[in-house]
């Protein structure tokens, strides 16, 4: 394994799934696609758009401050939605973590995202490395 397992206290993890939250190499940190689910028994946390997006961002804010970063640190996001026409809604709550200038961002509809409404990932770059 070429890098770091990164975990918090503060998001569960899937046993049903083989992957790790996020993964540290270097100065990067990668994140795992989250889903607005629970792991333990893949129930849904919310059908909410807005509600899911937030979900999404705070899973991501708890594993990077575990890797000693922010959110602040995010170069790159990738945001599938099962609805194209919910990116407006996701958009504004995306904004509100973000007010100043925010990560490079792809957002597409995807077909399947196992049941769920959205999926977020992201790679941040810790410019000033805590160890």
């Amino acid at each position: 394994m070429g890098g770091r397992k990164i975990s918090s206290p503060k998001v569960r993890e899937n046993d049903q799934v083989h992957l790790s939250p996020a993964m540290e190499a270097g100065d990067f940190i990668f994140l795992s696609g989250i889903i607005p689910r629970y792991p333990e028994d893949n129930t849904t946390v919310t059908d909410d758009i807005e509600a899911g997006t937030r979900f999404g961002l705070e899973v991501m804010k708890n594993l990077l401050e575990e890797a000693g970063a922010g959110l602040n640190d995010l170069v790159k996001v990738n945001i599938y939605l099962s609805n194209i026409n919910d990116k407006q809604a996701m958009n504004e709550i995306y904004k509100t973590y973000f007010p100043g200038d925010p990560p490079a961002r792809t957002t597409v509809q995807v077909g399947s995202i196992g049941a769920g409404i959205m999926e977020i990932e992201g790679i941040a770059y810790r410019k000033n490395r805590q160890v």
